[in-house]
Order: C-alpha cells, then structure tokens, then sequence
C-alpha cells in the first residue's frame, strides 16, 4: 500500500510541479506522512523531481519552450550547489528557513500582478539585471537542492523578473537548471544512504507519467492560465510554509 501510495503522491506532486512548480510542497510531506523522516522524505523526493523533470522537459520541448542558451551557466550553479547544498545548510533550523521563504513568497507575489504583461512574453533584460539574477539563481539553488519546498517559484520569479522569461518559459527551463542541480544532491544523498528506495522508486514513476501530462496540460491552456495556476500554487505553498511546515 505505501508503493501505491507513494506513486498517487509522485503523480500529483509532478502535474502540479511541470505546470507551476511547488511539487515539493506535496511530495515531501505525503512521505512524511507514511512514516520517512524530514530528511529521508527531502532526499528521496530528489529521484521524483529527476523523472518527472525529464519527462515535462522532453513535452516543453516539443513546443520550443526551453532556453537553451542560459543552461550552460546555470548549470555551472547547480552543481556548485547540488555538491555543498546539502552539506552546508542542513544544519540550518530548517523550520526558520521555510517560514522565511512563505514569508518572502507572499511579499513577492504582487509583482507578478503590478504588470499585466510580466510573465506573458518574453523581454529583453539589461546585462546589470541578468549578472544580479546568476547571484539570486545561486541562493535559489542551494535552497532546492537542500529543502526543495518553494525553490522551484523563487526559480520562475528570478528567470521571469531578471531574464523576461514569460512564466512558461522559466518553468521550463528552470526545470532543466534543477534537474541537474538535483542529479548532484541525490548523488550526495544517496552516498549517505538517506534515499528510501522502496519509497522513492513507485514515486519516480509516478513522476514520469505526472510530469509529461502537466506540461502538456500548461501548454495547451497557455500563459496566462498559468500565470494564474502559479499564483493559486504561490499561496498554498506560502499558507503551509508558515503555518504547517
């Protein structure tokens, strides 16, 4: 019953993950709740977002949607932070840290809204606003790879407000930037056998059919829908940041 229940989590945590990001915030509790530790449920959910990462990815490519040309320096960054992420921070209270973030969640939700447009096409940047997005690219990565729970929206916000991504083009493209980030976190979890396989792997399979159906259902609806759908994500996820984390 616990394989069972752990692919109806990855199914839904992917759907919602390929279509706003905020996966986390599902998956990580549901292994919670049948019986992992915090830590054994962040580090297998790390196989779940790797599935589900590459079967949306492979859908938003079909479509043309991901920015081949800023992976390479993000990826330079994930695996800056998928190899000292988990060591450095999960020391940290990990309780503080996700108040904070639902905190900042919650601030930053109105820029999304200030202009009609942000996040429905796509912008040029100047290069000083691109060079400060890789230095709050970084701080976002060293969060997900460690906690996850929130990492993938501050990733769209950065992409959209320091690169003029529109929201689907972030999405995309920062699933390909944590994928990569968290290959290096599993590898550095797994080495300290904190992966529960007989959880994590009915989860990654529920990962791969979840992933390819969110990303086909957020390309199908369009921009603005899922600008929406990431607002509705951005205020669950700050309500159980803050008050159920």
């Amino acid at each position: 019953m616990d394989a069972l229940a752990a692919f109806v989590i990855g199914l839904l945590a992917s759907i919602v993950g390929a279509i706003a990001t905020g996966g986390g915030l599902i998956s990580i509790p549901g292994l919670i709740f049948l019986g992992a530790s915090p830590v054994t449920a962040i580090a297998t959910t790390r196989l779940n977002l790797m599935t589900a990462g590459i079967s949306a990815t492979l859908r938003y490519q079909k479509d043309g949607v991901v920015l081949w040309k800023y992976i390479p320096k993000f990826l330079v960054l994930g695996l800056v932070a998928g190899v000292l992420g988990p060591k450095l921070l999960l020391g940290l209270d990990q309780d503080t840290i996700q108040t904070l973030i639902g905190v900042m969640l919650i601030i930053m939700l109105p820029l999304l809204w200030i202009k009609k447009d942000l996040g429905t096409m796509n912008v040029k940047r100047s290069d000083e606003r691109k060079l400060f997005g890789f230095i709050v690219m970084a701080l976002v990565l060293f969060y997900t790879t460690v906690f996850g729970g929130g990492g993938g929206i501050f990733m769209t916000y950065t992409l959209v407000y320091f690169f003029g991504m529109t929201v689907t083009e972030a999405i995309a493209t920062g699933l390909v930037i944590a994928m990569f980030a968290t290959l290096v976190a599993l590898i550095t979890f797994a080495s300290s056998y904190a992966v529960d396989w007989s959880l994590g792997i009915p989860l990654s399979l529920g990962g791969v059919i979840g992933g390819y159906i969110g990303a086909n259902i957020a390309l199908e609806k369009g921009v603005a829908w899922v600008k929406l759908i990431l607002t509705l994500v951005i205020v669950v996820s700050s309500i159980k940041l803050l008050f159920f984390s």
